[in-house]
């Protein structure tokens, strides 16, 4: 989240009706440190913009899926 340019969401709710939005994370770095200290995942000063799971790795790994699971997730 650190790195990128947006995190799309989709919700699928109680009464089964399917929910989707992109959010964009301009200038979200600052604050997304914040967050993740005061939840005590770390500090602002030792998290890193080193992406921990890259695109790359993420299409290959996805790409192992079958296509159900695909569509599914």
């Amino acid at each position: 989240m650190l790195t990128g340019q947006a995190i799309f969401i989709r919700v699928k709710t109680m009464i089964k009706k399917v929910l989707s939005s992109s959010i964009p994370l301009d200038n979200a770095a600052e604050p997304i440190k914040h967050v993740l200290a005061d939840c005590g995942l770390g500090s602002p000063d030792n998290i890193t913009n080193e992406p921990a799971y890259s695109l790359t790795e993420f299409e290959q790994e996805f790409s192992k899926l079958t296509v159900e699971q695909q569509q599914k997730y």
